[in-house]
């Protein structure tokens, strides 16, 4: 059986907060990493939901045509 995506999550949760707990880094440089990473995961999100509304589309006109 898979681990189930809950379970992921908090496993990644907890790996970034000890990573965060480790770099000794202050806070106003951390800030800054963490949006940069945000901003690369949100961009990552956008392209993803258009590639997942872009194969939806093409299998629906293709079931339209069928």
């Amino acid at each position: 059986m898979e681990k189930p995506i809950t379970m992921i999550m908090e496993d990644t949760k907890d790996a970034i907060i000890s990573t965060i707990n480790n770099s000794k880094l202050p806070a106003f440089i951390l800030e800054n990493i963490i949006k940069d990473i945000y901003m690369e995961i949100n961009q990552m999100a956008i392209q993803q939901a258009k590639l997942d509304k872009e194969k939806y589309e093409e299998a629906m006109s293709k079931e339209k045509k069928n």
